[in-house]
C-alpha cells in the first residue's frame, strides 16, 4: 500500500512528528490478525507495516503532510479470506519533550476484499476520524453516521493507492502462508525516533 498524503490536515494537529501503521484486523471492531512466521506490523523489517516519520508544522496553512511512502502486509491466501477482513490505518503522533508517549491521533479503515472476494486495489481517498480504532466501530455505515452526526470527529482524508506484489516480490515464502491466527490484544510496533 502506498500512502501518498494526508490533506486537510491545517492545524487539527499540533506541530510534531507522526507516522502512520497499517494492521489487519479480522473485522473491524474486532482484533488484529498476526502470522506466526512474522511481525503483526508488515513483512520482516525490510517491508515494513509503518511510514516513515513526517514532520507536520500545526498550522493553519499546512494542509497536506505528504509521506509517499509504502507499508506492507501479507494478505491471507484465498481459501483463508473472509469477507470481514479489514486493513485499519491509524495515525501515530510520537513522542518529544511536549508529549512524553506516542498517541494514536486518528484511524480509518478499508476492506480488504471487493464483494467478490477479489483482494482490494486500487487508488482510494479515506476519511479519517478522530481518535484511537475502538470496537464501537463493527460496520463502515457507523463511521459515515459518526461523520455526518459531528464533523469534528472528521479529521483529514488519505490518500493512497493498493497494488498487489508477488511472493518473490515481497521476498516472502509458502512457508510463511500459514493460516493466521486472531491476536488477542492490538500490536505494537512503532519505530523508535532516530
Amino acid at each position: 500500500m502506498r500512502i501518498h498524503m494526508l490533506r486537510g490536515v491545517k492545524n487539527k494537529l499540533p506541530k510534531g512528528a507522526y507516522a502512520l501503521m497499517l494492521t489487519q484486523y479480522e473485522s473491524l471492531g474486532g482484533h488484529p490478525i498476526s502470522w506466526s512466521h512474522l511481525d503483526a506490523c508488515g513483512i520482516g523489517s525490510a517491508r515494513p507495516g509503518i511510514t516513515r516519520i513526517v514532520k507536520h508544522p500545526g498550522r493553519y496553512f499546512d494542509r497536506i503532510m505528504r509521506f509517499e511512502d509504502s507499508v506492507f502486509a501479507l494478505c491471507p491466501p484465498g481459501p483463508a479470506l473472509r469477507p470481514s477482513f479489514v486493513f485499519v490505518l491509524e495515525l501515530f503522533r510520537l513522542a518529544s519533550h511536549r508529549n512524553p508517549v506516542d498517541e494514536i491521533v486518528a484511524w480509518t479503515a478499508l476492506p480488504m476484499t471487493f464483494e467478490n472476494m477479489s483482494l482490494v486495489e486500487g487508488k482510494m481517498r479515506l476519511p479519517m476520524l478522530r481518535g484511537e480504532h475502538s470496537p464501537y466501530y463493527q460496520h463502515f455505515r457507523t463511521m459515515e453516521q459518526t461523520i455526518a452526526n459531528d464533523l469534528s470527529n472528521w479529521l483529514c482524508n488519505v490518500y493512497l493507492e493498493v497494488r498487489h506484489l508477488s511472493l518473490q516480490e515481497l521476498g516472502a515464502t509458502e512457508a510463511m502462508l500459514k493460516v493466521p491466527c486472531i491476536a488477542p490484544t492490538p500490536p505494537h510496533c512503532l519505530l523508535p525516533l532516530t
